[in-house]
């Protein structure tokens, strides 16, 4: 037969484990909430004015590679508007992709919002980088933000048609 001080114990350690289970469901919770307030503070510097304005300057750049580059807007050292806007859209998407790399935001909802940006920037970006990495010896140089491409590459790849299933599932889709 069961006393009643076995019963008090058995409900004492349910309780217990009832409270870690809360407790580890709140903290996930938090983790979702905190990847996801980085991502939504990234969409909005991404919306923003001044950076829209440095990224059509980017996409309105023409040239073949590097060297055509530097003829035609200089280094990328120097302090010239197109290397600054070239450098903030450079350095913006490097950070992102340290934060992704490191899994402190989310993928599928960089994806969301920012992938086919990130797919263009660095598309156009390339050139420029692949020069810089030989001009200055750094394998390295926006190393992060071709990590972040790649990661939007393979989710647009997974994603392929599901996506596509999705949007027309949407309202006016």
């Amino acid at each position: 037969m069961v006393d009643i001080s076995t019963i008090s114990i058995m409900i004492a350690a349910g309780s217990v484990v009832a409270g870690i289970t809360l407790a580890v469901l709140q903290l996930r919770n938090l983790v979702k909430t905190r990847k996801t307030g980085l991502v939504i503070n990234l969409y909005g510097t991404f919306g923003s004015e001044d950076f829209r304005t440095k990224l059509l300057e980017l996409l309105a750049l023409e040239y073949r590679d590097y060297d055509d580059y530097v003829k035609k807007y200089g280094s990328y050292f120097s302090n010239s508007p197109t290397s600054k806007t070239v450098a903030v859209i450079g350095v913006y998407f490097e950070g992102v992709g340290v934060l992704l790399h490191r899994r402190l935001i989310d993928a599928d909802l960089t994806y969301d919002l920012l992938g086919t940006p990130v797919e263009i920037t660095w598309e156009k970006m390339k050139p420029i980088v692949e020069g810089l990495r030989l001009v200055s010896g750094r394998r390295d140089t926006y190393a992060f933000y071709e990590y972040l491409y790649g990661e939007m590459k393979r989710l647009d790849t997974k994603r392929g048609t599901r996506s596509s299933q999705q949007m027309r599932s949407m309202p006016g889709g």
